[in-house]
């Protein structure tokens, strides 16, 4: 086992300034004498990305300002506590800076860059700035909340180990959750490629409107929450939170079955089209989703029993994913500013309708890269928790890293 002494992070980094500039002098276009500048913003997933850059005077970055190859770039101030402590390394060259809401953490050449970047990932990092922003208040993070974080320092060799470790599993990582992203990316391909847009209907298939294709439609509501048998079953009850999922086999939530004979709430069949209709939400997002068990539905969603004699509901679901920005045509703005799409427009909404043997070919298709996602899916879950358990207890203060692990893990 390798003991690690604490080491002040102060000790180990030089802290940079961001820049300051008015808001008059930054532009959002490359310009000769403009410098490429970072934000809070571009820091998320714990990789820095460089979407949306302002670019700011040369005039107004020092030498010192330009960023450098493993340079740590530290979200310090914001309007939200939940942004206040990001961090991401710069790990490729790039010739940028950063804004005055940003610090940056340069390493020492004594230390391993990666190992240091590693440990704002860490739980114990993420801990410490909570305690800090829960116990001050804080909106921003001051050179002395960062100088005097304690970092578990072994010798620099280990800390190479661990860091080539740890990259490796962070690779693993993100390169399964890259596959999932193009099996997703592939699933709209394929309906493309076999219908054509479902907006312009290039290929000329028969069209209805959604009612026309719909037996009944059920809404949705949420049991009095001060009557605690309400909430102590174990029947699905889906809310918008739940509809990140195309297919849904339960709930964060749940209800007894006291509900449905004491309350209007209404059972919904599966194999249903869930659609939220209500929120924040519809403003850049229109959540659909079929339902693979009965459930219940809040009030902000909507349920679609779906006449299987005229159309198959997964063949609905994707045609309406790929039609998106034609429904968020039809949101408006409801009581207090949130967004709604009421019934009678949904239901307006024209649908292409190939003969049912196309849909279910088309399904058949989905089915088959749905497995593949899934084993994608079960596979990532376990890579990210072993990159957890890894980080972890690389900084709990005490290595349990034996060159064993190190070579093995």
């Amino acid at each position: 086992m390798t003991v690690a002494t604490l080491a002040r992070l102060g000790d180990l980094c030089d802290q940079v300034r961001g820049v300051s500039y008015s808001a008059g002098e930054a532009i959002e276009s490359p310009a000769a004498g403009y410098v490429p500048l970072l934000r809070a913003n571009n820091i998320a997933d714990d990789r820095l990305n460089f979407d949306g850059l302002l670019y700011v005077p040369k005039k107004r970055v020092s030498e010192n300002q330009i960023l450098r190859p493993n340079d740590i770039v530290i979200a310090a101030s914001s309007g939200s506590l939940d942004v206040v402590g990001k961090a991401a390394q710069l790990d490729i060259p790039w010739k940028g800076t950063f804004g005055a809401f940003c610090k940056v953490l340069r390493p020492h050449p004594d230390v391993d860059p990666l190992y240091v970047s590693f440990f704002f990932r860490s739980t114990i990092y993420k801990r410490t700035i909570r305690n800090l922003a829960a116990g001050a208040n804080i909106n921003n993070l001051r050179n002395g909340h960062l100088d005097e974080l304690q970092i578990p320092l072994p010798p620099l060799d280990i800390q190479k180990k661990i860091a080539a470790v740890l990259d490796k599993a962070d690779s693993i990582r993100r390169k399964r959750k890259q596959v999932i992203a193009k099996l997703d990316e592939l699933l709209q391909s394929v309906f493309l490629d076999m219908f054509g847009d479902p907006v312009t209907n290039p290929k000329g298939w028969d069209t209805k409107s959604l009612g026309e294709v719909v037996e009944s439609t059920i809404s949705g509501g949420t049991p009095n929450k001060s009557i605690g048998t309400y909430w102590s079953g174990k029947f699905p009850w889906v809310s918008p939170k739940d509809m990140k999922k195309d297919y849904l086999y339960d709930s964060q939530d749940h209800i007894s079955e006291d509900v449905f004979g004491e309350t209007n709430l209404k059972k919904v069949p599966n194999e249903s089209l869930l659609i939220v209709v209500r929120g924040m939400i519809l403003a850049h997002s229109f959540p659909v989703a079929i339902n693979r068990t009965p459930v219940s539905i809040n009030q902000d969603m909507k349920a679609m029993v779906i006449n299987q004699n005229i159309a198959v509901p997964e063949y609905l679901l994707y045609s309406l994913k790929q039609a998106k920005n034609d429904l968020l045509n039809l949101v408006s703005e409801a009581t207090h500013g949130t967004k709604r799409c009421d019934t009678e427009s949904l239901m307006g909404h024209s649908v292409m309708l190939p003969d049912l043997e196309m849909q279910r070919k088309f399904v058949t298709v989905v089915q088959n890269l749905i497995r593949v996602k899934e084993k994608s899916l079960s596979a990532s879950e376990g890579e990210s928790t072993l990159f957890n358990s890894l980080l972890q207890r690389a900084f709990k203060g005490e290595l349990e890293f034996n060159d064993k692990v190190l070579q093995t893990a």
